[in-house]
C-alpha cells in the first residue's frame, strides 16, 4: 500500500531497520538532523563496555617508586602508565578539572551543608542538647570531618602526583618497546606485566595517535544529554579501589544509573552521503578496554601485595 508523505518515509525506515538487524546487526539507523541538513540517514554502532568503571589505582605504584626495588617492573609499568596519558588522554584525579576532583570537592560541600543529617538525629548527644547547642556542636562536627577530607585529599594528590611526575618523564614510552622486548619473568606478576605492555606495544603501532575520546561521537536521538554518564566518569586513574574517595565518587554513579541514567560508550557513526573509509568496527577498542580490564586487575592486586 502507498502511504501519503511523511508516512512513507516512516514506513520505509522501519523496513530498514528491520532488514538491516538480520543482515547487519551491530549497527542501528537512524535519521537525524543538523546544521547541513533537515534529514539525513545515519547509521551507529556501539561497543559494549561491559557497563564497568574502570578505575585504574596507583597506589601501588607509588608504593614501588618509594621502595625502589623491581626497576625493570617498575620501568614497564611507568611506559604502560605514559601511554594511557600521553596518547590515551586518560583523565586522573589528579587533574584539577577531573571529574574525580569536581566529586571530591563536592563531597567537602555536601558535609558542610548538612549531608548526614539523618545520623545526626539519631544521635543521643545532641538530643541532650538545647537547640542552640546543637546547632554549635553540628557546625563543630560538620567543620571537622570536611576539615578531615581535605587533609585525606591532599594527601592522595601529593602521592598521586610523585607517580605523574614519574610517567611524564621524556623517554618514559618511547622506552617501552625495547623494555617489553629485554624484559625476562620470574613470576606469574611478571608475565601479567608483560602481557600488559605487549597489548600497549601493539595499540602504538597499530592505532598509533588514537586517543580515548575519538571512540565517542555526538549523543543519538535516542539518549537525553542530561541522563549521560561520560567516559571521564567511568574511565580514569585513581588513588586506590578500596579508598573512601573511591566509594563516594561510585556510590554517586550507582545513584545516577538507578536514576535511568545512560552509559556513553564508544561508538561508530556512517553518514550516507558523505565519502569516508571503511570501518574495521572497533578494532582500536576491542584491544583498548582488553588492556584497562586487564590492567585494572594487574593494578588493584598490585596495590594488595605491593
Amino acid at each position: 500500500m502507498h502511504l501519503p508523505y511523511p508516512c512513507n518515509i516512516a514506513d520505509n525506515f522501519e523496513m530498514v531497520r528491520t532488514q538491516l538487524a538480520q543482515v547487519l546487526p551491530v549497527w542501528t539507523p537512524y535519521i537525524v538532523a543538523d546544521e547541513h541538513h533537515a534529514a539525513q540517514l545515519v547509521l551507529e554502532a556501539r561497543f559494549n563496555t561491559g557497563w564497568e568503571v574502570y578505575y585504574l589505582p596507583i597506589k601501588g605504584v607509588h608504593t614501588m617508586l618509594r621502595s625502589n626495588r623491581r626497576a625493570s617492573q617498575t620501568r614497564l609499568l611507568g611506559g604502560i602508565l605514559a601511554y594511557l596519558r600521553q596518547v590515551i588522554r586518560l583523565e586522573s584525579y589528579c587533574d584539577d578539572h577531573s571529574y574525580f576532583a569536581y566529586d571530591l570537592d563536592r563531597q567537602i560541600e555536601s558535609t558542610l551543608d548538612g549531608w548526614d543529617e539523618d545520623n545526626e538525629a539519631d544521635d543521643e548527644e545532641l538530643a541532650a542538647l538545647t537547640e542552640a547547642q546543637q546547632l554549635r556542636e553540628l557546625r563543630k562536627r560538620r567543620k571537622s570531618e570536611a576539615s578531615r577530607l581535605m587533609r585525606r585529599n591532599r594527601r592522595e594528590q601529593r602521592r598521586g602526583k610523585t607517580v605523574e611526575r614519574y610517567i611524564n618523564q621524556p623517554g618514559r614510552l618511547a622506552d617501552l618497546p625495547q623494555l617489553a622486548r629485554s624484559y625476562s619473568p620470574r613470576s606469574s606478576r611478571g608475565n601479567h606485566l608483560k602481557t600488559l605492555a605487549t597489548q600497549v606495544v601493539d595499540l602504538v603501532k597499530s592505532h598509533p595517535n588514537q586517543s580515548l575520546m575519538d571512540c565517542f561521537v555526538g549523543v543519538m536521538p535516542d539518549e537525553e544529554a542530561d541522563t549521560l554518564i561520560v567516559p571521564e566518569q567511568y574511565i580514569a586513574l585513581i588513588w586506590d579501589l578500596e579508598a573512601e574517595s573511591t566509594q563516594f565518587v561510585t556510590d554517586g554513579l550507582d545513584t545516577e544509573l538507578n536514576a535511568g541514567a545512560v552509559l556513553v560508550e564508544p561508538r561508530l557513526v556512517q553518514y550516507f552521503n558523505t565519502p569516508q573509509q571503511p570501518l574495521t568496527p572497533f578494532a582500536f577498542e576491542e584491544k583498548l578496554f582488553s588492556l584497562l580490564r586487564n590492567l585494572k586487575q594487574f593494578l588493584h592486586d598490585l596495590t594488595l601485595t605491593p
